[in-house]
This record gives structure tokens, sequence and C-alpha cells, in this order.
């Protein structure tokens, strides 16, 4: 098995130490020809997204880029 490092430059303490892992697990399903992780499927992904969607539109959230 091939061993894949991940750094993130000039992040600092930003609050992105989490998506380390998330990173880790990508460049791990990647490594071993994965198109996605079995800890989070596309499905559950979806499936919250759409939840966050939901959320937004009923409090009137909306981001510029975004569709509300």
């Amino acid at each position: 098995m091939r061993t894949v490092r991940i750094g993130v430059i000039g992040a600092g303490n930003m609050g992105h130490d989490a998506l380390y892992f998330e990173a880790a697990e990508t460049a791990r399903c990647i490594t071993v020809g994965r198109l996605q992780s079995p800890l989070r499927p596309l499905d559950d992904s979806l499936t919250t997204l759409r939840a966050m969607d939901g959320i937004r539109r009923r409090y009137g959230i909306s981001f510029p880029a975004l569709p509300v």
C-alpha cells in the first residue's frame, strides 16, 4: 500500500483541521481505486445537502453564489 501525505499550506489555526480527516479518507479511496468512501457514500452526502437546502429555504438564508 502506498502512503499519501496531505498537507494544508497556510491554513494555520483557521478551524479547517477537521478537513484533514476528509482529505485523508479521499486520498485513501483514490489510492485503492474507489470512487466514493464506504464511510460516507454519495447518497448520504446528497441527503445532508438537501436537508441543508431545506433549512436555508425555511429560514430565508441565502448566499449570493447559490440559488435559494
